[in-house]
């Protein structure tokens, strides 16, 4: 009988877990902000959301594996590594208005904000923007002010 309580208590924890991944797979996946995930040691990114791919132009290939100075939208590599080092500092950092390049050379404006936190004892950044979110920033607008239709 306690064998039979066992698998069930198991398999209603793997279901859990199976629906709460599910979950924050469409948050990721639906967000209105430009999310990259970054191994916070390497600094390469793992994972990068739809709208993120949308807003800058490039495919979901073209940024995984990649350093985030690597990529054309983040041409100042100055910049992006000073962040990168901040960030592994500070441990969050934030940025009114970053400016990236699309794919097809068009300039914007974005609001930057990155944090690093644990999973499983691997230290992984969150950029968010665009509000791009690495995990990169805020609300996205094209250079010179007005909002992105994006």
């Amino acid at each position: 009988m306690e064998k039979s309580a066992d698998v069930e208590t198991t398999s209603a924890a793997e279901r859990a877990l199976r629906i709460s991944e599910r979950r924050y797979r469409r948050l990721f996946e639906a967000a209105f902000d430009g999310i990259l995930l970054l191994n916070a040691e390497t600094a390469q990114i793992e994972d990068v959301n739809p709208y993120l791919v949308k807003l800058l132009g490039y495919s979901r290939e073209e940024f995984l594996g990649k350093k985030v100075w690597e990529l054309g939208a983040f041409k100042d590599t100055a910049l992006s590594k000073q962040a990168f080092a901040e960030l592994q500092e500070d441990h969050f950092i934030r940025y009114e208005d970053l400016p990236l390049e699309t794919k097809d050379g068009r300039r914007i404006a974005v609001e930057f904000v990155s944090n690093v936190y644990l999973v499983e004892d691997l230290r992984v950044n969150r950029l968010s923007g665009g509000r791009i979110c690495i995990d990169l920033g805020r609300a996205v607008r094209p250079q010179g002010g007005g909002a992105s239709n994006v």
